[in-house]
């Protein structure tokens, strides 16, 4: 039996990617996530802007030596960082490229949040997210000095300079505090899980003829434990259900309404009410609470982010 929360339905997420587990250092961040606040420098030269936030060059070209470094020790790179000169080192840069565009875009767009919602991250904050990270450094050089062949180790201990573990700090920062006392956007919802286009959309237009929602869910909802709850689907937060599902309720949405939301081979109607801001504090489980915070950014801010690129 389908069910709106099942893999032929309304489909949970996974839990959020993990660096590589080669990479302590890295690995300790443990979020999509992973970015930095640009610090300050008299570089003039930027990288990019994001909604109007300037990330300069020198920040940009640390981060990308760091996640080079990272991408060829889990892959088929060259050993030194910004290699480009097979196929195979030009796939880890591009990637190396993409993670670090995102890194700093999503991290702005989290301190903006923070700034929005008047919450303020402390010396005392960055220094302890710090510290964690120069014990995974100092581990992660001691297996190095121990296993000498292992250059791409040793390029990655050279590549975490203090400026970027400085970066990887604040980032770090700002994700635990966001989590511990930040707001996110919640609605409540009502499901109804149909095979075609054709049933959702005369659902929809069965709802704006004036018949009760629940009671449709209950005659027509393939989900037989929604169905049976008049399609109740309680407090849902970004990253709870699939990307499809974040764009069309918690980005495209505005106000209350009823929506179709396209799956692999099924479709969900969903009516949307209640919409606030509720505390991720009150998601216990670390891993739900990183995978709802990095789905709301990744899936709903970031897409509204105005976003200039200096570099290719």
């Amino acid at each position: 039996m389908r069910s709106i929360t099942s893999p032929s339905g309304l489909r949970r997420v996974g839990p959020a990617r993990v660096w590589g587990v080669a990479l302590a250092l890295l690995g300790a961040l443990g979020l999509l996530l992973a970015g930095c606040a640009p610090s300050a420098t008299n570089d003039p030269v930027l990288a990019m802007r994001v909604n109007g936030i300037s990330v300069t060059m020198s920040s940009y070209q640390q981060l990308l030596a760091l996640f080079d470094a990272s991408a060829a020790l889990q892959g088929n790179g060259a050993s030194a960082p910004i290699a480009w000169q097979s196929p195979g080192d030009r796939q880890t840069l591009a990637s190396a490229k993409t993670e670090t565009i995102n890194f700093f875009k999503n991290t702005i767009i989290i301190k903006q949040q923070l700034d929005a919602q008047h919450i303020t991250v402390t010396q005392k904050d960055i220094d302890a997210a710090k510290a964690e990270l120069d014990a995974e450094i100092a581990q992660a050089a001691a297996q190095s000095k121990s296993a000498p062949s292992n250059t791409g180790l040793k390029a990655l201990v050279d590549a975490a300079t203090p400026d970027a573990i400085l970066l990887l700090a604040q980032q770090q920062a700002y994700t635990v505090v966001m989590a511990d006392k930040g707001l996110a956007p919640t609605v409540q919802a009502r499901g109804i899980l149909v095979s075609t286009l054709k049933d959702a959309n005369d659902i929809v237009a069965a709802v704006k003829s004036g018949q009760d929602f629940a009671t449709l869910a209950r005659t027509r909802s393939l989900d037989a434990a929604s169905a049976a709850k008049g399609g109740d689907l309680g407090t849902v937060y970004p990253g709870q259900f699939l990307p499809a599902f974040d764009t069309k309720v918690f980005k495209d949405l505005k106000g209350d309404g009823v929506v179709v939301v396209p799956f692999t081979s099924d479709y969900g109607v969903f009516q949307i009410s209640g919409r606030k801001l509720a505390p991720l504090s009150v998601i216990k489980d670390a891993q739900t609470q990183n995978q709802y915070l990095t789905a709301w950014v990744t899936n709903v801010l970031m897409p509204q982010a105005r976003v200039d690129l200096y570099v290719n």
